[in-house]
Formats: structure tokens, C-alpha cells, sequence
């Protein structure tokens, strides 16, 4: 079970006086619930005398108290039950996020709301709406206004913005513009159709989108966009449409860096590089399942259910170890059946100052990821001889994760029938879609939308879980951003530490999701420029049906040693072992370069989406369920000391010797091989290599005899 979160009446006394003393209101739509220091918001301060960085204003931020934390489940308005599609008024984002337990003791004021959604209301769904509804006469409320005529805070921008974005991608408005065809009965429904592409063509930073392709109608698609009247009443459109505004923005990035490789190609004479640039092939992914986990016996399975007679639980327990981890079934699917499955894409566009600074790649697409997991789906179905339906939402949009998720379950509402109907759902997320990801399906089983006997798994890619590379926040100036930009770009370094908001509601609903036996895969890169890997595999809890496993891409030139070890340290953790902290030691090492690190490659590699599926449908249930375990870790405030490693890595290598089934001795004889012929080529991998050079002497069969004896 989770630690309990120290200092919540201390943080909420210190929120408290901080509303007390704001003299002045804030009307600013993208404000948090904590002022801005005066300092940081003088517009007229020279940027070149004065650069504020991002994790100044933290620091400030900290001292006049902690934003946005609204300390327990009854500060949020009383959640709608969606199982019944109740309508339902939309006072505040987070109206829809996290049923209190309690009747609410106040009423949240939509403080960071625009006009444009303050009197934003979902209409009543059908039983059937993810199909017929686009038929049907739509009743909603009247649509928000899209244009500059809007009241919404970012009204005076569109005009500018549409018109850069217009010069780049050519004819935006010929996109648009849709003939009238077969796919609506009334030029009236043609239009609902245009106004919702139109309203996702504008680059707000708090727009928000679903897109759902269903298996039985492959002519059309259905989308729904918040602030229009397909929220509520889906709308049919074409299947394949055009890249918006933020995606192109993106895509710019990709040719930036591509023109400079291909500019240090030309200065080089290695003609090495010239073929891996140009590789396509998939990169390594370790561990695998067949490589962790055994096939359960009959014997295993015996002295499991042991545990499940109440009498012999207590003997048991002294007699029998403990449920650490899962084990790979036997194929007991019926291939005669049709197999129901639903993938969720969810991605988040991250402003794209920061990923120009930070990442340098485009970060893909909701749909993107959702066609790659329907596209493992498939082949793993055709391998275990299933018919399969398969039916795909992509939740898309920008924004605050509490927010988001928020508007992205109001979407999802259109479908849940299909939700409900399904054998398998499937998420598919990707870095800051993590997050929103684990508090969407926490949500579907908080409200009873999923039953016990369907499977749902998570497949977690890069995603922000511990915080990006705590130093990086040094690296961001807040002046050249908004400041609902800092506010969502704050929110990812506020992971690193465990009594923030973030941090506490990610454990929750990972807790949410492991009781009622959701499988989650947790894949990080092993050269990610933004996210640690201890971050990007949740290094912080522990249960039996987390899965974590390393992504090296085929560009990457990390050696066989860093793939080894980390290898070996996902095993040691998925097999329920503790690695002595040495994912963390490790980690920091391992920071990728601006533009080719590894964190938007990872997702595009179909391997990854397979062993998600494989880590839900190839492996065992606990036979006797067990809470998760929580570690309590602020990245934020530790000091990396060189000296730990060593003393981590010789427990990593005690523990990873006591494993059986693993061949453990040849991994180790693996690790200390390749390192002897590593050759660090940056000033980090060189420190590193100094932290553990006693690996160059050490006799392997010394070093487990030793071992093995102590």
C-alpha cells in the first residue's frame, strides 16, 4: 500500500493563506490559483539583462505556497455518472475528474475558465452513439463561438496565428472547406462537420479532440470536439484528415534536424554514420516477456491456490514465497469467438517553444499511436489464429493534465457503450499523455464503466512519471512563454516531487488500476533527452502487473554495456526484486542529445506495442491480489553522489545472482564482458565509467563466488 502523503494540512493551510492574501482577482483564463510574483511579471524587464528561468520561478513559486493543489477528492464538484449518461453541467474542467467520496464541502470557482467554457454543457447520450448519432438530429447546447469574435482569452492571437500557419501549410482554409458529399444527409450536418475540423485547425493551447474509427463502418470516421456542438453529438468526417496546425508545427522540427545531419554527414568521412541515419529497421527492446517471465506449471499454479484457502493462509505464508511476479499462460483463447477490442491513443501537444528546446522532435499524434497499437493488435491476433473487431479513439489536444483529462473522459462519453461491449481496451500513450492516460482508465473503473471479466492494459511510452531531467527546468526562460505555457510545462517538473498534486493523484489512480488487475507496460528510452529513465519507467512503485522494459533505437550509439545492464535491471524489477537503487544511479548518465535523442522514436517502433499486448494477454492474474508498494522519491532536492553507484551496483549484482530461471550467471558474465570492451565517448558516460572501473579487474568467477558466499 502507498505511503500516506505527508504534509497535506500544512499544504493546504499554506494554499489557504495565499487566496487570503491575493489583493487583486486574476482574469486571466490561463492563471493558476497562486499569483505570479510582481518581479516575473514586469513584461517591460529586458530579457537580455534579466532572464528569468523556469526553475526561478519555481523557486518563488514555493515560497508563496504550492498552485494548483486541491488536497482531497471532496474539493471536486460531485462527478457525473457516466455509466448512465446523465447530462450534466459543466461548471468547472475538472467537474468530471474524481468522485468525492463525500458531499463536496465547497464549490470550486472555475478559476482558470474561460467564458468560452464556463457555460459549456454536455448533452444526453444514447445507448447506441457512437454510430447512429452522427445520423441524427443533433440537440446540444448552442456551439461555442471559434472565431476572433469569441470571448475566450486567446481571441486577439488567432487572427496572427492562422495567418503564419496559413503561409506554411498552404491552403488551410481549402482543407477546410468541405463539398457536399455522401457522407452527410443535410447540408446542416456538412456544416457541423466543417465547423468541428475547423475548430481543431486553430492552434488554441487548450483545445481538445476525440476521434473514433469504428470497425463496422470503414467509409467514415466520427469526430467530436470540445466548445462545439459535436462535444457531445459526434460528427461524421472523412478518415484520413488533414494534419492540423500542430503537427505541422512540429513537422518543421524533423527537417530542422535532418538538415543538420545531413550537413555533419557531409563534413564527415564516416561512411558508418550514412547507414544508420538512413536505418528503418526497429532498435532493441529488453527485456521481452518470454525472457523474464516462465510458463506457469502445474506444480506453481498448486502452491498458488494454496494461498487462496483462508485456513492454510497463515502456514502458507511461512511455507510458500510470496506472489512477486507474473508468469506467461497457456494459450486458452477460444479462436471460434469473436474477439472485441478497443485501442485509446492519447497523446498531449506540449508547447512548442519547449519541445523546440528540450526535444527537437515531433512528438507524434493520438492517431499515430493508435494505428500502430491496432496495427500489433492485428498481428498478434492473426498469430493466435483470432477473429478480431477492433474499434479506435484518438484523444488528442494541449493543455494541463487535470484539465485535459477532464475534457478528454466528456469526449470519450460519446462511445462508452463500445467501451462497455469490449473484450480488451487498450491504451496507447506517449510522455505527458502517460499521465492523462492512467487517470482516464482509473476513471472508467472509479465510475464503473468496466467490468471484472474485461482485460485492460496500459502501454506507457516515455511517459513523465518521475519529472523530466531535473536540471533541465534551468534551461527555460519563462519570458518566452505564456503563462499557461510555464503553468503546463511546471507541471511536469512538479512530478519530482511526491507532495505535489501531480504526484499524489498519479499514485492514486496507479493504485485504482492495479486493484482491479490492469496490466501496465512501462517502456523508456535508454537515450531520452527529456525524461530519465527512472522516470519514464515509473521507477518509484512496485506491483506484480508492472511490466518495464528499455527501448535502444537503432540510431542510438549507446554500447552493449548500458543495454545490458539496464536489461538486467528491468528484469531484476519485474520480478518483484529490489535493484538497489541503481535505475536511478544509472539514469542520470544517460541524458540524449536535443533532436536525436531517443524520446520520440520510441514510438514508433511496432515492438514496443506488441510486448504491451503480450504483457495483457499472455500473462497471469495474481492468484491472491496485493497493494502496490510506493517509494517516496524527490528528485527535485537529491544530491547525486558518485560514491553510491558503486555500492548499488554490487547489491544489483547480489540480487540479480539470487534469481533463477533468468540465467543469471550469464548476464552477469555479459555485463562485466562488455564493459571491458566499452569505449565512453561523451564526459558523462566517462564519469560513469569511472564510478564502476573495477569491473576491469575483477575475476567473474571471483566476483560470484563472492557473491553468492556473502
Amino acid at each position: 500500500m502507498a505511503k500516506p502523503i505527508k504534509n497535506v494540512e500544512k499544504l493546504n493551510s499554506m494554499q489557504n493563506k495565499t487566496q487570503s492574501e491575493q489583493s487583486e482577482p486574476n482574469h486571466d483564463s490561463a492563471s493558476s490559483s497562486s499569483s505570479v510574483p510582481s518581479n516575473l511579471e514586469n513584461e517591460d524587464d529586458n530579457l537580455e539583462q534579466n532572464v528569468v528561468t523556469l526553475s526561478d520561478y519555481r523557486k518563488q513559486r514555493d515560497i508563496i505556497g504550492p498552485i494548483d493543489l486541491r488536497e482531497s477528492d471532496e474539493q471536486f464538484p460531485e462527478l457525473p455518472n457516466i455509466n448512465h449518461h446523465t447530462v450534466a453541467s459543466r461548471q468547472s474542467w475538472n467537474f468530471w475528474f474524481w468522485k468525492a467520496t463525500d458531499p463536496p464541502k465547497s464549490t470550486l470557482e472555475p478559476e482558470n475558465l474561460s467564458d468560452d467554457h464556463s457555460n459549456f454543457s454536455i448533452g444526453s447520450q444514447t445507448d447506441s452513439s457512437h454510430s447512429a448519432q452522427a445520423e441524427s438530429t443533433l440537440v446540444a447546447a448552442e456551439p461555442a463561438s471559434a472565431g476572433p469574435k469569441g470571448r475566450g482569452w486567446q481571441f486577439w492571437k488567432w487572427g496572427n496565428e492562422l495567418s503564419n500557419l496559413s503561409k506554411r501549410n498552404g491552403l488551410l482554409d481549402s482543407e477546410i472547406n468541405h463539398s457536399f458529399s455522401s457522407l452527410y444527409s443535410t447540408s446542416s450536418k456538412a456544416k457541423l462537420a466543417d465547423d468541428a475540423k475547423r475548430a481543431i485547425k486553430r492552434n488554441t493551447v487548450t483545445s481538445h479532440w476525440a476521434y473514433f474509427k469504428s470497425s463496422e463502418h470503414a467509409e467514415y470516421a466520427e469526430l467530436a470536439v470540445v466548445g462545439t456542438s459535436s462535444a457531445s453529438n459526434p460528427v461524421k468526417v472523412e478518415v484520413n484528415l488533414a494534419a492540423t496546425p500542430l503537427e505541422l508545427e512540429e513537422s518543421m522540427l524533423l527537417l530542422d534536424t535532418l538538415a543538420k545531419k545531413e550537413a555533419d554527414i557531409g563534413s564527415s568521412s564516416n561512411s558508418t554514420d550514412k547507414t544508420r541515419l538512413s536505418s528503418e529497421s526497429f532498435g532493441i527492446l529488453a527485456p521481452t516477456i518470454e525472457c523474464n517471465y516462465r510458463v506457469i506449471t502445474s506444480t506453481t499454479r498448486a502452491r498458488l491456490n494454496l494461498q487462496r484457502i483462508s485456513t492454510l493462509k497463515i502456514l502458507s505464508r511461512k511455507i510458500i514465497k510470496e506472489e512477486n511476479h507474473l508468469y506467461i499462460k497457456e494459450n486458452n483463447l477460444d479462436s471460434n469467438s469473436i474477439f472485441k477490442a478497443v485501442v485509446i491513443g492519447v497523446h498531449g501537444f506540449l508547447p512548442i517553444r519547449m519541445v523546440r528546446t528540450l526535444v527537437g522532435q515531433p512528438t507524434g499524434t493520438a492517431s499515430t499511436f493508435a494505428a500502430h497499437a491496432t496495427e500489433a493488435l492485428r498481428s498478434w491476433g492473426r498469430a493466435h489464429h483470432l477473429n478480431m473487431k477492433i474499434d479506435v479513439v484518438a484523444l488528442e489536444g494541449e493543455g494541463k493534465i487535470l484539465e485535459r483529462v477532464g475534457s478528454l473522459l466528456s469526449l470519450l462519453e460519446n462511445w462508452l457503450d463500445v467501451i462497455r461491449d469490449c473484450d480488451f481496451l487498450y491504451f496507447a500513450s506517449h510522455s505527458q499523455g502517460v499521465p492523462v492516460a492512467i487517470h482516464i482508465a482509473a476513471q472508467l473503473f472509479k465510475q464503473n464503466v468496466l467490468n471484472p471479466n474485461q482485460k485492460v492494459a496500459l502501454l506507457n511510452m516515455a511517459g513523465i512519471c518521475l519529472g523530466p531531467f531535473p536540471e533541465l527546468d534551468a534551461k527555460l526562460a519563462i519570458k518566452a512563454y505564456s503563462r499557461l505555457e510555464n503553468e503546463i510545462m511546471m507541471e511536469l517538473f512538479d512530478f519530482q516531487d511526491p507532495d505535489t498534486l501531480q504526484s499524489r493523484k498519479l499514485i492514486e489512480s496507479l493504485e485504482i488500476l492495479v486493484s482491479h488487475d490492469t496490466k501496465l507496460t512501462f517502456v523508456g528510452s535508454l537515450d531520452d533527452q527529456l525524461v530519465p529513465l527512472f522516470s519514464s519507467t515509473c521507477f518509484h512503485v512496485s506491483h506484480p502487473n508492472i511490466f518495464r522494459s528499455i527501448h535502444v533505437d537503432k540510431t542510438s550509439e549507446h554500447a552493449p554495456f548500458l543495454t545490458n545492464l539496464m536489461k538486467s535491471c528491468m528484469m531484476v524489477r519485474n520480478l518483484g526484486r529490489d535493484d538497489h537503487n541503481l535505475n536511478y544511479e544509472i539514469s542520470r548518465y544517460l541524458i540524449g542529445s536535443v533532436g536525436v535523442g531517443g524520446h520520440c522514436k520510441i514510438f514508433k517502433d511496432l515492438n514496443v506495442y506488441t510486448l504491451g499486448i503480450e504483457n495483457a494477454l499472455q500473462t497471469t492474474s495474481l492468484t491472491n491480489p496485493k497493494p502496490m508498494a510506493y517509494q517516496e522519491i524527490n528528485s527535485k532536492t537529491i544530491i547525486n553522489n558518485p560514491y553510491h553507484l558503486p555500492w548499488s551496483f554490487r547489491g544489483f549484482i547480489q540480487q540479480l545472482l539470487e534469481l533463477k530461471h533468468i540465467n543469471s550467471i550469464k548476464l552477469v558474465q555479459e555485463i562485466v564482458e562488455s564493459y571491458i570492451d566499452w569505449n565512453p565517448s561523451t564526459k558523462n558516460l566517462r564519469d560513469l565509467s569511472r564510478c564502476i572501473d573495477i569491473l576491469e579487474t575483477v575475476d567473474i568467477d571471483e566476483l560470484i563466488e563472492s557473491v553468492m558466499t556473502s
